[in-house]
Order: structure tokens, then sequence, then C-alpha cells
């Protein structure tokens, strides 16, 4: 079964034309690109994932940088 893509943003089919597609996938237009990015740098993305607890002691060892608080 083939199922139409939807872009992720305002959830409008996008176009059959696959030139059309490619130029903004997976997004429909420019601007549904540029929300995208915006939620990005606005922080309301993120991607999460579990600390390696050795990681996490050996990021500890190193100093803050100025200016940053202390944890």
């Amino acid at each position: 079964m083939i199922t139409r893509r939807n872009c992720p943003i305002c959830d409008k089919a996008l176009p059959d034309v696959q030139a059309a597609a490619d130029r903004h996938f997976p997004f429909c237009s420019a601007r549904c690109r540029e929300v995208d990015l915006f939620r990005w740098f606005d922080g309301r993305y993120a991607v999460v994932e579990d600390i390696d607890p050795d990681l996490s002691m050996e990021m500890s060892d190193f100093p803050h940088p100025p200016g940053s608080p202390d944890r």
C-alpha cells in the first residue's frame, strides 16, 4: 500500500511531481522548512539520549567556561 507523504509542519500533502518535492523535501515549501529550522533554534526540538556514566564522569572533569553557572 502506497501512502501519500505529508508535510510535518502544516500536514499538507507533498506534490506528486518529484522535482518539486525534492526542492523542499520533507517539507512542502520554503516557509515550512524555515519554521522547522526556527523551532530547532528556539529549542523546541531536542535530540535526547542517555549519557554513558563513564562519559558523564569524564565531562565533569572539564572546568566550567568563564561566566557559566556552576552545576
